[in-house]
């Protein structure tokens, strides 16, 4: 028999299937405490779901519970406040398009107004399905990135791991990205405002750049690292638009095309020599 669970803090709400999971937030109301045990919970072809109005808090403990998508949906939306500590999404998919505010995001998209918070998590093999003929047409110069970069955000072809919409936020402390893709931000894709503290990246494939700021978005990326990162077309680890703007402190940015990093004017300081 699995050993007894240590105590839970008062109004933790223990969960053990996706279907629970959906039960219980799609009445709430407010703030929401739930434990969920390690291992693996199939999700069945739709997304976890925090609507405006309800936050959430899904923890697990030790090796974490993994949320699997199974390549049918992506693993999170956020239209309200999220965090998750200790929980690994893995296998999303993001589908094509918008969806309001929603797009691209393969393992977690966070909407307009949405607010995600993540502590010792981990995000993986999670990806978009790439619309390639539309984004043959990226060239190296400014122009052809921003063509891209609207296609990709048209098509939802962009944050093969997470994508925060224009007034969405989200902070990632201690959280590994692993084997991430998509045509545009392989790994991150965003407009609204970003932290990553203490990430780790290893391993994303996009054709432009690994993490993406694009629209006004703000990236605040410290004691982070971002490894084995593959571009095809462009630029490699990190695209900033010149309406963006990331802070980088005390991060290594290595292997790939991680050396053509340097891009738009408001990087400081530079990522790259």
């Amino acid at each position: 028999p699995a050993p007894p669970m240590p105590p839970l803090l008062p109004g933790v709400v223990v969960v053990r299937t996706a279907a629970e999971v959906s039960a219980v937030l799609a009445t709430a109301a407010g703030p929401i405490d739930l434990f969920l045990p390690p291992g693996r919970m199939a999700l069945g072809g739709a997304p976890v779901v925090v609507e405006a109005g309800v936050n959430a808090t899904l923890r697990s403990e030790g090796e974490g519970a993994t949320l699997d998508a199974g390549g049918r949906s992506r693993v999170v939306e956020v239209r309200g406040a999220l965090t998750l500590l200790v929980v690994r999404c893995t296998r999303g998919l993001a589908p094509a398009g918008r969806q309001g505010s929603l797009s691209g995001g393969g393992a977690i998209a966070v909407a307009d107004g949405g607010v995600l918070r993540m502590v010792d998590c981990w995000v993986s093999a999670s990806a978009t399905a790439a619309a390639v003929v539309p984004l043959l047409a990226i060239s190296a110069d400014l122009a052809g990135r921003e063509n891209a970069v609207a296609v990709a955000h048209a098509t939802g072809e962009h944050g093969g791991g997470l994508s925060l919409a224009a007034t969405a936020t989200a902070a990632l402390v201690r959280t590994e990205l692993t084997s991430l893709s998509a045509p545009v931000g392989a790994a991150v894709s965003t407009q609204g405002a970003l932290t990553l503290s203490q990430v780790r990246l290893d391993g994303a494939a996009a054709w432009l750049a690994a993490i993406a700021v694009s629209g006004a978005g703000q990236l605040s990326l410290w004691g982070s690292s971002l490894a084995n990162v593959r571009a095809t077309l462009d630029v490699g680890a990190l695209l900033v638009m010149p309406a963006a703007h990331a802070s980088i402190n005390g991060s290594t940015i290595a292997n790939g095309h991680a050396a053509r990093v340097c891009n738009g004017p408001h990087v400081a300081p530079p990522p790259c020599a």
